[in-house]
């Protein structure tokens, strides 16, 4: 009995067919827990699921269809839980049903990048201000140094002037008794 090629490759085919909708059909299984749990984990394995069915099959539309619902979820994941870089990796700018998931993802990338300039611009503002701050401190202290210097140095020399005025005064007394000593009449 001799083999018919025809009939081969396409028994060959069927088989492959079949193992790519089995394979795309536990993957739509895991798309549900996905779903469900929003776990990270789940998103994969049924992206790489439907991504496996369509290098087994390449014409299988529940599949590429499939493929398309993982991606989506996985983003919409992604940017549930704010990791936007992972979301823009997984969500398929060619495809129309991503277009709303696209612009949040995007938006909120926006946001966070303004964020974060604000903050950097926040930081130098703070640091400016600081130095200005630390500056006006120094020359305060300085200053006031300077004044407490002239202070003492007043307070000093007014200490010698007050000796010397009373040095003299004593001097003066002194010499207001000799002269009043001389002029009293000798009895």
């Amino acid at each position: 009995m001799r083999e018919c090629p025809t009939c081969h490759s396409e028994i060959l085919e069927a088989n492959t067919a079949a193992a790519s909708r089995k394979i795309a059909g536990d993957a739509q299984e895991l798309l549900l827990k996905a779903r469900q749990t929003g776990d990270y984990q789940d998103c994969a394995r049924a992206l790489y699921g439907f991504e496996t069915a369509l290098e087994i099959w390449k014409e299988n539309e529940s599949a590429l269809a499939g493929r398309a619902q993982a991606q989506l979820v996985f983003a919409e994941t992604a940017l549930g839980k704010g990791d936007l870089d992972l979301g823009l990796c997984n969500v398929d700018s060619q495809n129309p049903a991503h277009a709303d998931v696209l612009a949040k993802l995007r938006t909120a990338q926006h946001k966070r990048e303004m964020r974060r300039a604000m903050l950097v611009r926040m930081k130098r503002a703070m640091a400016a201000i600081l130095c200005v701050q630390l500056f006006g401190t120094l020359i305060a202290v300085m200053l006031i140094n300077k004044q407490k210097e002239q202070a003492m140095v007043a307070t000093q020399l007014a200490r010698d002037e007050a000796t010397v005025a009373k040095k003299n005064e004593e001097l003066a007394r002194q010499r207001l008794a000799k002269v009043l000593a001389k002029e009293q009449p000798k009895e």
